[in-house]
């Protein structure tokens, strides 16, 4: 018995080794697995994260800079027609997905007149051929001719949203009427159906009315007036009428709120600012020169006009831009600076940092000769490199700076420009 005893004990004893060495070796073992999973959680491999171009733009960016922003041309600038203010001269401190930078690369599509058909077949293209609208994509440079005929189109505007194009035609009579098509030359309907001969319709910027001007015609009196008609409602009201002035083109204030005039009276030109609310005409005073073509800049963090003055017959013009008192228009405009050796009929771009202009070239050969050398230009205007003249206005060379968008043997003239 005592011999069974001792063995069971022997027994007993080697069990417990076998079992304490096991459980050393589950041990051991959950500690790899362990110290492998850590391992996994502290390094990581990710998958990457596609981002879209539009995520890319949208992303605000969180440093702070120590230099002054300057607007930077990008790829594929966005400007609309309400542009928001320009930058200012201090660093954003908070981060905004929303900041538009102002770019002096062109984008969009302008709208202009032109001559270069011989649309009557004689063998020649002169003063008796017909004047057609046509509309350029600034990007790919490609060119629509949008009206066609032995009529003369002319005054061309773009609508705010770039989907429709009024302009003046004779096409339905020997008066020059106002009418209104597609921006791929469909479905025209004319909208002006009064006596006098009209001329320069304008959009309003909420796209809802188009303004234009009312002038003699072979005698006809009491006709000089700006006329409104309603998108909306198809209707035609007269906003002010001055049978003793000759009516130059017209403008809309950014806002809605204001039309800029110019006109003739006693062979001296004339600048007055209409406030649509009230009627009232303000006479703004530029120091007695002949002052012509008054255009609000598209600019929402002020009031902005520009003007074309020339010092005498034979002097370069220049385009002059003023900033106009909001509290009280009485007051007299401050003048900025002034965009030198320009030439004809211009439109904005860009917010103001662009300027489309009727850029002249030459001189026509004869009165009958279409070849006049109008062609349609740009010139930026970067307010970072604005230097002072020698009467001290800041100032810019549109010579330097300006490049065709056009360029033949005939002209082109009228140029509008849209987003």
């Amino acid at each position: 018995m005592a011999i069974v005893k001792n063995a069971q004990i022997i027994l007993a004893g080697l069990l417990f080794i076998i079992a304490v060495s096991s459980v050393g070796c589950t041990i051991s073992n959950n500690s790899e697995i362990g110290i492998a999973t850590a391992s996994a959680t502290l390094y990581p491999t990710k998958t990457p994260t596609l981002t879209s171009v539009s995520e890319i733009k949208a992303s605000p960016t969180t440093h702070q800079s120590t230099h002054t922003p300057q607007p930077t041309p990008s790829e594929t600038p966005s400007p609309t027609a309400t542009p928001s203010p320009e930058p200012t001269a201090s660093p954003t401190v908070e981060a905004t997905a929303t900041l538009e930078v102002y770019s002096t690369q062109l984008t969009g599509q302008i709208v202009y007149r032109s001559k270069r058909i011989d649309t009557n077949e004689d063998g020649v293209i002169d003063v008796d051929d017909g004047i057609h609208l046509y509309l350029l994509d600034v990007e790919s440079g490609e060119t629509t001719q949008l009206t066609n005929g032995e009529q003369r189109d002319s005054f061309p505007s773009l609508s705010p949203d770039a989907r429709q194009i009024s302009f003046v035609s004779n096409r339905n009579s020997d008066l020059d009427q106002v009418f209104v098509m597609n921006v791929d030359g469909t479905e025209t309907v004319q909208i002006s159906e009064t006596p006098g001969m009209k001329s320069c319709p304008e959009w309003s910027p909420d796209g809802k009315h188009i303004a234009y001007l009312v002038n003699n015609f072979e005698g006809e009196e009491d006709q000089n007036r700006i006329e409104l008609f309603s998108i909306e409602t198809g209707e035609t009201q007269t906003l002010i009428q001055q049978p003793d002035r000759q009516l130059d083109c017209i403008s809309w204030s950014p806002d809605g709120f204001y039309l800029v005039i110019g006109y003739t009276q006693d062979d001296k030109s004339h600048i007055a600012i209409l406030d649509l609310e009230t009627s009232e005409l303000v006479e703004l005073n530029f120091g007695g020169k002949r002052s012509d073509e008054p255009k609000f800049l598209p600019r929402h963090d002020g009031l902005f006009l520009s003007i074309v003055q020339s010092p005498g017959e034979f002097s370069s013009v220049s385009l002059l831009i003023f900033q106009l008192n909001q509290d009280d228009l009485h007051k007299q405009p401050t003048l900025l600076f002034s965009i030198e050796d320009v030439s004809g009929r211009y439109s904005w771009a860009n917010g103001g940092h662009v300027l489309i202009e009727t850029d002249v070239l030459g001189l026509q050969k004869s009165p009958k000769d279409a070849r006049s050398g109008y062609e349609i230009s740009m010139t930026p205007v970067d307010f970072s490199t604005l230097a002072a003249s020698n009467n001290g206005t800041l100032s810019i060379n549109a010579f330097e700076l300006r490049s065709l968008l056009t360029e033949n043997d005939f002209y082109d003239d009228y140029p509008d420009w849209s987003p």
